[in-house]
């Protein structure tokens, strides 16, 4: 409710809501790439592309705000599992869960949780 009221007092100010709006997008495209990611992840022919650009997003703090853990996680997820198979370069798996393990304290205890090093 008080975020309601909030915005609906910026509500008369353009450029509050223009930034509202851009952000709003630019979270939905962020999340909507991360599916893509988590599939091509599932595939071995896309999977080092996949993983590369993962490990690009990941090295950014920005990239563990709640407004993209869950999908985060359910990569984190793809990774550990397909890594496991050991039909992928286990190197790149490694890599990517010792930078999440580095920025585990922006992620919620139960994500931060789930973020190892083994």
């Amino acid at each position: 409710l008080l975020y309601t009221i909030k915005f609906e007092q910026h509500s008369k100010m353009p450029h509050v809501n223009a930034n509202f709006e851009t952000m709003s997008r630019h979270i939905q495209q962020t999340n909507e790439r991360l599916v893509q990611i988590r599939q091509q992840l599932n595939n071995i022919s896309t999977f080092e592309t996949a993983m590369n650009e993962l490990l690009d997003w990941c090295g950014d703090a920005r990239a563990y705000t709640s407004h993209f853990e869950n999908n985060l996680m359910q990569c984190l997820h793809v990774v550990n599992s397909v890594t496991r198979s050991g039909s992928v370069n286990i190197d790149l798996g490694h890599k990517l869960m010792t930078i999440c393990f580095q920025h585990r304290t922006k992620l919620s205890p139960q994500s931060a949780g789930q973020c190892s090093v083994s």
